[in-house]
């Protein structure tokens, strides 16, 4: 009987470690933007009266501002729209001094009266006398009230925390001067007074010897650009992955925050860049988020900078998917560069200039630049 011993023999390649080593690779994206404007002021005014009383617990006022959104032209992903901020001028008629709740409803789309309550906003206390504005706001609009576009919402200024029965009074009066729904985004508007003597039926107030009006609202939708991709190579584990950008953002958009593979950075234009994990599938992703003040259509140019540096140190021969390496030689790139071998002082190797050729080669395991700058060769197997 004859018998084979079949041998699997290792796969040998070179490598070449170079401490500090890097590699830009950039990768240019033109990322196109055609949207309508995201971003909206609404301020509203008019004359047509408000002068009303708390007489008790039952004999209740308030007052609110409707609109009625539609839906929003765009190439972009839409994250969300949302109430950024809500501004009331509160006007005084009188020396009382109510606390009362400014919120947020979802509105009739008919009506336009509100219905359900989405969100408290604050309490505010009126002076006893002048007009006095009150401001809620976020300074991130992910961070406001959600609202979907094409329903109808209103904001709304009432339901008494603490009042001066029997004679407190109050009202709102004109803040701003009166405008028209910007460009047809808020499809209709209505504000008005109402109260209620039995707490059940509510009646529209129509004294008309005083103005009133107050409201500002900002109402903001995030768009997400096109996921733009491109190709990152990591040889090995002895290196790290920076990145930063050239961009170039033109009027009428707003930039809020960036993603590099799903994960939210804030990159330099600079170098040496942010730090960021090697994708698995050596693809690098990018997109951001955004506003725009204005109708948009153009295109944004975009230029990634990743950065793979060789800075790890010491490193050790799994680093470069091996079982074994062999060190052909040493250059020394600087001055006063020293290098030591598998943590043993026995084994360390100085030079400003040149190289030390090993025949044979010796076997490495770890490599530690300690001083200065090396680049090593070396024969591996997997």
């Amino acid at each position: 009987m004859t018998e084979y011993l079949i041998l699997n023999q290792a796969r040998t390649y070179p490598v070449v470690w170079e401490y500090g080593k890097e590699v830009v690779s950039p990768n240019n994206f033109t990322i196109p933007v055609n949207t309508e404007q995201s971003h909206w002021y609404l301020n509203f005014g008019t004359n047509v009266g408000a002068e009303y009383y708390y007489l008790s617990s039952s004999n209740q006022s308030y007052a609110y501002y409707s609109f009625r959104t539609s839906t929003l032209s765009t190439n972009a992903q839409i994250i969300g729209s949302f109430i950024r901020r809500v501004r009331v001028l509160w006007g005084s008629a009188g020396g009382d001094t109510p606390t009362v709740t400014l919120s947020v409803w979802e509105a009739d789309p008919s009506t336009l009266n509100p219905t359900n309550r989405i969100r408290n906003l604050g309490q505010f206390t009126r002076g006893p006398s002048g007009g006095q504005s009150f401001t809620w706001s976020v300074d991130n609009p992910l961070d406001g009230v959600p609202i979907t576009l094409g329903n109808a919402y209103s904001v709304r200024l009432g339901d008494p925390v603490s009042y001066e029965a029997p004679t407190t009074l109050w009202s709102l009066e004109l803040y701003g001067a009166p405008s028209s729904s910007p460009s047809g985004k808020f499809t209709a508007a209505k504000t008005e007074v109402r109260y209620t003597t039995d707490g059940v039926n509510w009646v529209t107030y129509t004294r008309n010897n005083r103005s009133w009006g107050g409201w500002e609202v900002e109402v903001v939708t995030v768009l997400r650009a096109p996921t733009s991709s491109g190709t990152i190579f990591r040889s090995d584990e002895a290196c790290n992955l920076y990145v930063y950008k050239s961009q170039s953002i033109p009027t009428g958009i707003t930039f809020l925050r960036e993603f590099l593979n799903n994960t939210q950075y804030n990159l330099p234009t600079t170098a040496p860049g942010v730090q960021v994990p090697f994708p698995s599938d050596e693809q690098l992703t990018y997109t951001f988020d955004y506003i725009t003040t204005a109708n948009v259509n153009t295109q944004i140019a975009t230029t990634l900078y990743p950065r793979i540096v060789y800075e790890k140190n010491p490193v050790t021969v799994d680093m470069f998917n091996a079982s074994e390496a062999y060190l052909i030689r040493l250059e020394y790139l600087a001055t006063d560069t020293r290098v030591r071998l598998n943590d043993s002082p026995l084994q360390e190797f100085t030079g400003s200039s040149g190289a030390t050729t090993f025949d044979p080669p010796p076997v490495v395991w770890k490599l530690e630049n300690l001083s200065g700058r090396v680049r090593a060769v070396m024969m591996v197997l997997e």
